[in-house]
Formats: C-alpha cells, sequence, structure tokens
C-alpha cells in the first residue's frame, strides 16, 4: 500500500559534471602481469587520442539518487555543494528540471566544481574515471537541515571536514525519528572506519557492494573466515547483526543483487544484456530499492525496482537518461 503523501528525502553528498567519452580501447588494453582478471589502459605519453563522441550529464552520488528517487514520486531534496561557475549553474539547472529540491545546494565562490572525465570501453561499457573534487572537499554539513525530512540518504563523504560530518548525520539520526539509508564509500571504509561504523550502527537501509561489504566484515569481525568473504549471503548477515536489523541491500556487478532484512535472502540477476555505460547503475539500483520502501513495498518489490531500474540506465551514457518514472515501475508489485 502507497502513502498518500510523497515522503521527503534529503540526499546528501557529492554533485559534479561528468563528461563521458566512449572509445574503442582494445588498441590500449594491457594485462597486469601475474593478474588476469585486471587489464591497464595505457596511452602513448605525448599522443593525441581522437574520440568520435561526447556525452555530458549530473554526476556524484546525490545528484544520481536524488533524481532517481524524484522520477518515482518521491519529493527530494539535496545538501551538496558546486562552484561559482557555468557547471554549477548546469547542475542546478538540471536538478531543478528534475523536481529536485536545490534549496541547500550550496555555493562555493572561490572553488570549482567537481569534475569528471569517464572514458568509455565500447565492447565492455566498462569505465575509467578521472575526478577532479575541488569544491566537493569543502562541503560542510549544517545540523539545522535535516529537522524537516523522514529519511536521509548518504553516500560517500569526502573532504576537510568529512569526520564532522558523519558525526553530525549520526548525532540527528540518534537523537530523532530521522531514518538513514546509507552507502558508505571505499575511502570512507578505508580512512574513516570508526565513523562508518557509527553511522552502520544507526542506519535503516544499508546499500554496499560485495568489496565494501568484505572490507566492513574485517573491521566488525576479526579473523573473518575466507568463505564468509566470498559468501553474499553471509556477509549481509553480519552487517545485519551489527546494524540492529538494517535492511541490507549488496550487489556484486555482473553476478546480480541480494537483499537482507532478517526473513530471508532476495536475489535478483542481471539481465545478461550488453551495457552501453555502467557509469550509474549502482545508483539507479539504490534509487529504485530505495523508493519502493519509502512507499511502503517490501524488500521483494523494492529488489524488483532496483534492478529493472539499472538494467534501464546502463543502456545510455551517464546516471541519469535512462532512470525509470513511476508508471514504469507502479505496476511491478
Amino acid at each position: 500500500m502507497l502513502f498518500k503523501q510523497k515522503q521527503k528525502v534529503l540526499c546528501v553528498g557529492s554533485a559534479g559534471k561528468d563528461i563521458f567519452f566512449p572509445m574503442d580501447s582494445s588498441d590500449f588494453l594491457k594485462k597486469v602481469e601475474n593478474n588476469k582478471n585486471i587489464s591497464q589502459l595505457c596511452f602513448p605519453l605525448g599522443s593525441k587520442i581522437h574520440i568520435k563522441d561526447r556525452f555530458v550529464a549530473l554526476g556524484g552520488c546525490a545528484c544520481n539518487v536524488s533524481v532517481g528517487l524524484s522520477r518515482l514520486n518521491i519529493s527530494t531534496s539535496i545538501f551538496g555543494i558546486t562552484g561559482k561557475d557555468s557547471d554549477g549553474d548546469y547542475i542546478k539547472k538540471n536538478l531543478t528540471n528534475e523536481n529536485v529540491d536545490v534549496k541547500y545546494l550550496q555555493t562555493d565562490e572561490k572553488n570549482n566544481t567537481d569534475i569528471s572525465v569517464i572514458i568509455v570501453d565500447f565492447e565492455s561499457g566498462d569505465r575509467t574515471i578521472f575526478v577532479n573534487r575541488d569544491v566537493g572537499e569543502k562541503l560542510k554539513v549544517d545540523s539545522a537541515v535535516f529537522k524537516n525530512y523522514e529519511w536521509c540518504y548518504v553516500g560517500s563523504l569526502y573532504g576537510d571536514n568529512s569526520v564532522e560530518n558523519v558525526k553530525i548525520i549520526h548525532n540527528n539520526v540518534k537523537n530523532s525519528n530521522l531514518k538513514l539509508a546509507y552507502n558508505p564509500g571505499g575511502s570512507n571504509i578505508k580512512n574513516n572506519p570508526k565513523e562508518v561504523q557509527s553511522l552502520l550502527f544507526h542506519s535503516s537501509l544499508i546499500f554496499v557492494n560485495k568489496s565494501e561489504a568484505s572490507r566492513i566484515a574485517k573491521i566488525l569481525k576479526s579473523n573473518v573466515a575466507d568463505d564468509v568473504l566470498n559468501s553474499e549471503e553471509e556477509l549481509m548477515k553480519i552487517l545485519y547483526k551489527y546494524s540492529e536489523n538494517a535492511t541490507i541491500v549488496l550487489t556484486n556487478g555482473s553476478e546480480g543483487a541480494w537483499g537482507y532484512a532478517g526473513d530471508k535472502i532476495y536475489y535478483e540477476k542481471v539481465s545478461g544484456k550488453k551495457a552501453l555505460d555502467t557509469t550509474g547503475a549502482g545508483d539507479a539500483f539504490s534509487s529504485g530499492f530505495f523508493a519502493a520502501i519509502v512507499h511502503r513495498y517490501d524488500v521483494d518489490v523494492a529488489m524488483k525496482w532496483g534492478m529493472m531500474n539499472s538494467h534501464n540506465v546502463i543502456k545510455f551514457y551517464g546516471a541519469h537518461e535512462g532512470l525509470l518514472n513511476y508508471d514504469d515501475l507502479g505496476g511491478v508489485c
């Protein structure tokens, strides 16, 4: 059953501009010695590489998830930061066009808006990202903004104020009815393990990929056996127990996605169709799943929403063009 009114979500995290260069990278690939699973892109120093086309889109986890939620009839605001430049104007204009509230999108007059240049391989859809985080390093969370929201979505936090930002979010979740959906990034897990633990403990919904889940498990438990680290189900159970019953969502690329809320394991496989670009696939899954939960559907429906959203995004360049609308998913229940 759906809520009669839209739910309010505040998305906290990065906002930037992505520039995509699709290319046939086969001539530039080199296998890493003694590791068959890793390839490197190698370009001759001083060379000029011609790109046939380019695409520009919004980027950053807060941008991606806020737009995904808005398209699925969830009233959403973003808390992020841009520079006072044309790229910042581009982000604000496009978010506004997507019905995302930008009143908490800060502007920094001294630093440039974050930019990513993304090389996308024609054959696999895999991407290599060159990212310049300039103004994003200056994000400072304001405790006052949380009071009007029922949910807060938090992606990877980085920069000068990351530790203090986590503490502010933690205190607001701990001392209010605010519910937290948390997607800790790899850099946060590595550099701020204590802060990550504090947010995990107070989360209602946790999104991780398998690599992130394995690293978190090693922090939460000493001497974790290899068979546990290799098991999506066991990793979710560790996170579920530690977080005191948050719903856990774990993704593992082409292997699919798993969900766990203490009752049973839910699984959705990928479509198997060729991806044009995998950028934003994880955020698309998160926004689809999250929207279903806010609309009070169960985990089974949420898994389907997440996977359908992710499947559609990888048909396009960027993290936004393929995001589905509520009418596309509302009948999937």
